[in-house]
């Protein structure tokens, strides 16, 4: 059973890094270099076909029988890769969504994070999300991966808040890959400057809990 320091210790970790003053755009919105090599006719691709549904705001807007078809099958593959094609039709259904909880983490690899008018959108959608269709602790383990596509502080803000609503027996049955989440963010600190005191005091009391499981 993990006592109540430790599991203030797993959660807090995370608390710390999500607490920072910058706005949500300053976090979030991915430099337009860091695109770069994917191909030019790739990202023309990628501008050209999400301009027009960026700004397209229908709440109501649900797709046809052949879409939603499609869209399960998405959904239901394993693998987080996702083609523009694929991308473009969750980001063109993305309200449809916010009642299925397996399709969250799916949605946020379909967002467009040089674009600060998806990063708002997303933002807004996940708080419906967390309200109608929260997700499952497995899924929140998910979001805080090494995973590319997850390394977005308002993703695993999201992902932190799912798992500070577990009790310990919840956390107990998923404690290695929690442990694993927690050595990729300590690897994060190591690296990073300007590291204050508080995130200094997380990252001594975490390891701690590793060893109990190693």
């Amino acid at each position: 059973m993990l006592t109540g320091s430790e599991r203030k210790a797993l959660i807090g970790h995370y608390n710390k890094k999500l607490s920072s003053s910058e706005t949500v755009l300053m976090c979030d919105v991915v430099d337009e270099k860091e695109g770069e090599g994917t191909g030019v006719c790739e990202d023309k691709y990628r501008v050209m076909s999400r301009e027009g549904m960026r700004g397209m705001v229908d709440t109501s807007l649900k797709p046809d029988i052949g879409q939603k078809e499609e869209i399960r099958r998405i959904l239901a593959r394993p693998s987080d890769y996702l083609s523009n094609s694929e991308k473009d039709l969750l980001w063109r259904f993305r309200f449809s969504l916010v009642d299925d909880k397996k399709a969250m983490c799916k949605f946020i690899l379909s967002v467009d994070w040089r674009q600060a008018t998806e990063v708002i959108q997303a933002t807004e959608l996940l708080s419906q999300w967390r309200k109608r269709a929260p997700i499952d602790i497995t899924d929140a383990l998910k979001l805080l991966s090494g995973s590319e596509g997850f390394r977005r502080t308002i993703v695993r803000e999201y992902a932190v808040e799912t798992l500070a609503g577990c009790s310990d027996a919840e956390l107990e049955l998923f404690l290695l890959q929690l442990v694993s989440a927690i050595k990729y963010e300590i690897f994060e600190d190591e690296d990073s400057s300007g590291e204050d005191e508080d995130e200094k005091g997380g990252a001594v009391e975490v390891p701690r809990v590793q060893v109990r499981v190693y």
